[in-house]
């Protein structure tokens, strides 16, 4: 009987086909795991589980590669794991296991792809994602696929469910992983200038409406951060859902909302009555006598009164014009070229300080610096003005008008009354922040500071001003 064939070259069963079984008809290579592309050159066996050796033509040259029991395959292309996926159904979801087997924990054939490195502008498969939710789910809807899967990372942009459409977050790089924690996947709200911030929103998603949908709506493994609302009165919200029911299943978030905006602001309150004014000041004069006496001096404006809750608002004196001194220490005194005039106020010469609630009257005004004409031919004083023929000292860097007293200060604001302590209501499926009613009258402000008495000029002798001292004006109320 012929032998049967073994590859050797040889026709050893004699039927005119050369070791045959071995040598493939079609494209005469030799395609058999112990002899890929010659007799005795066998493909390595060193694979894993549910794996085995298999010679095929890869460009017309043989090549060995790895073959897979049935129901096995090879997702991640690992040799030393062997063909690691058994395939349990045509249909997946993301579970946390591939029972497909199409690398992907979920169906990639009815899934629109996102990611950090993806475009709008790409079509969503795996090797080219897109790269905002709110476009993918829009894809989604248009290609009738059922899924969105979101990679880890961070996504800015609202989000808006759709019916029947289910968005995943929580994927590996490849998408052959979902861990919610190990890639963690972050909606960050966009905001609102008008409205209140809602960075994902459900609305109208209903068993009624979902009744003719292929899969009920689903939002799973993200954590949402919501925008701070910027609308006054605003909310802000990480996920607001209204009209959705059961048909909508939401899961593994982790949602944090932003700050709501400042509430509705009003009007200010309108000022209050202005006090009475004071009295204007006496206007300088000269004496017109030798010797300046208190019958001389001239009395500040009178105050302006007022009474608010039976306590004086009214302000302050004027201070009183009194005889002027220029140099308290010496007579005559030293012209302030090289030394300063010791001057003092006499009593009532400042401005009186106003009255007020609380403390709240303005301080009077200081009164002014007197000046001083020298006889004596600046024999003294060392200071001739050739102009006048006399010797005028003026106290240097001494003010000559009394100061203007300072203004009352303002009434304290009024506390307004509580808003309604409760956390506010819910209308329409919104939150509505209790409103604040309007303050109360702020207290009353209190008068203003008297001014201070002008300074006047001490005359002794003068050829022109023989003993008449000048008087500065008094101070205001």
């Amino acid at each position: 009987a012929p032998a049967e064939d073994v590859c050797n070259g040889v026709d050893d069963d004699c039927d005119g086909d050369t070791d045959k079984g071995f040598l493939d008809p079609a494209t005469k290579l030799y395609l058999h795991a112990k002899h890929c592309g010659a007799c005795s050159k066998p493909c390595p066996t060193a694979f894993g589980p549910h794996a085995f050796a298999v010679c095929i033509a890869q460009a017309g040259v043989p090549t060995c590669t790895m073959g897979c029991d049935a129901g096995f395959f090879d997702v991640d292309g690992q040799e030393w794991n062997g063909c690691e996926c058994l395939k349990k159904s045509d249909d997946d979801v993301p579970d946390g296991s591939d029972a497909n087997c199409d690398g992907v924990d979920g169906n990639a054939a009815k899934a629109v792809f996102v990611a950090t490195i993806g475009s709008d502008a790409f079509p969503g498969t795996r090797e080219k994602p897109m790269r905002t939710i709110a476009k993918a789910v829009e894809k989604a809807v248009a290609s009738g696929k059922r899924d969105v899967y979101v990679a880890g990372g961070s996504y800015s942009g609202d989000v808006v469910l759709a019916l029947g459409i289910q968005i995943y977050g929580g994927f590996s790089k490849s998408y052959a992983l979902r861990d919610f924690k190990t890639y963690e996947t972050v909606v960050l709200g966009a905001g609102n200038a008008s409205n209140d911030a809602i960075a994902v929103r459900c609305e109208g998603l209903d068993s009624f409406a979902a009744a003719g949908s292929v899969a009920p709506s689903r939002f799973d493994g993200f954590t949402v951060i919501g925008a701070d609302a910027s609308a006054p009165g605003a909310s802000s919200y990480a996920l607001w859902s209204g009209a959705c029911d059961a048909a909508v299943t939401l899961t593994h978030l982790r949602l944090f909302a932003g700050d709501g905006a400042d509430a509705i602001s009003v009007a200010n309150g309108s000022d209050g009555n202005l006090g009475k004014p004071g009295v204007a000041g006496k206007p300088a004069k000269d004496i017109g006598h030798t010797v300046c006496k208190s019958s001389d001096h001239l009395a500040g404006g009178p105050a302006g009164l007022g009474i608010c809750d039976a306590k004086s608002v009214a302000g302050g004196v004027g201070g009183v014009a009194v005889c002027p001194d220029f140099d308290e220490g010496s007579k005559p005194p030293v012209c302030p070229e090289y030394a300063t005039a010791k001057q003092g106020a006499a009593p009532g010469e400042n401005g009186a300080d106003g009255a007020g609630i609380n403390n709240s009257g303005g301080k009077g005004g200081s009164a002014g610096s007197d000046s001083y004409i020298d006889p004596y031919d600046g024999v003294t004083t060392q200071c001739l003005d050739v102009i006048e023929g006399c010797i005028k000292c003026g106290g240097t860097g001494k003010k000559r008008s009394g100061s203007t007293g300072s203004d009352g200060s303002d009434g304290a604001d009024a506390v307004g009354s509580k808003a309604n302590e409760a956390i506010g209501s819910a209308v329409a499926g919104r939150f509505l922040p209790p409103v604040t009613p309007s303050g109360g009258d702020g207290s009353h402000g209190g008068g203003g500071g008297g001014g201070g008495a002008a300074g006047g000029v001490e005359v002794v002798g003068c050829k022109q001003y023989a003993g008449n001292s000048d008087i500065g004006g008094s101070g205001g109320g």
